[in-house]
């Protein structure tokens, strides 16, 4: 694992946030039921709506157990400083502060983790996943640099609303390399935060993005595959 940063950049109140932040963060958490693991399989002849929602679910999980199979932990990443933090490394569950300053720092982070996310063939990133215990997150449902249109950077997210209904898939994560498990999520939230500048931003993502929201948002409520 990275060593930690010399010293906190100036966009972070209180490096390690406080035990109060922790216990706010954690009435956030999202409705995620950790399943236990098991190999994607898929039916021939699904007879009936049942048989059918079986054959979705198999064939998700198969695309996204390849798509787990394929992240890796880059290491060092041209054009950053910025390293993956892996578990059971304390950072990942430590409080992760509000940020207050938008500055040239926050967004060269955001850049630094936007480059550390693609060289791991990952979809998004949670600060304290680069060894930065901020409420701040990015994404690229692609997962493509060359799509930048795609990029979402949110800072202090707030949930509104989860969406009633449900899905299993299976997920990985970049600090766990090579391992992925099923997991039920909303498959729909309405949010609140700020852009890297600090600008008021609402969204309501569904699907894809919504998974990758809230698995990105564990990770700010220090919450792990392994939870």
């Amino acid at each position: 694992m990275p060593p930690l940063p010399p010293r906190p950049p100036a966009f972070v109140t209180g490096w390690a946030g406080s035990v109060a932040a922790l216990a706010t963060a954690a009435g956030r958490r999202s409705p995620v039921q950790p399943l236990r693991q098991r190999r994607p399989t898929t039916r021939r002849h699904p007879v009936g709506p049942a048989g059918a929602r079986a054959a979705r679910r198999g064939a998700a999980a198969l695309r996204a157990s390849v798509a787990a199979a394929d992240e890796v932990d880059p290491g060092a990443v041209p054009g950053t400083h910025l390293r993956v933090v892996r578990y059971p490394s304390p950072i990942l569950r430590a409080p992760n502060a509000e940020v207050t300053s938008f500055d040239a720092e926050l967004a060269a982070l955001a850049k630094g983790m936007f480059k550390v996310m693609y060289a791991a063939n990952g979809v998004g990133l949670a600060a304290p996943q680069v060894g930065v215990n901020i409420r701040m997150m990015v994404w690229n449902p692609d997962g493509d640099a060359r799509k930048w249109l795609a990029e979402k950077v949110l800072v202090n997210p707030r949930v509104v609303s989860w969406g009633k209904e449900t899905a299993v898939d299976v997920e990985g994560c970049l600090s766990f390399p090579g391992m992925n498990g099923l997991v039920r999520r909303s498959t729909s939230v309405k949010v609140e935060g700020q852009n890297v500048k600090g600008k008021p931003i609402k969204m309501k993502l569904t699907g894809w993005q919504a998974v990758i929201f809230a698995h990105e948002y564990d990770h700010l409520d220090g919450v792990l595959e392994v939870t």
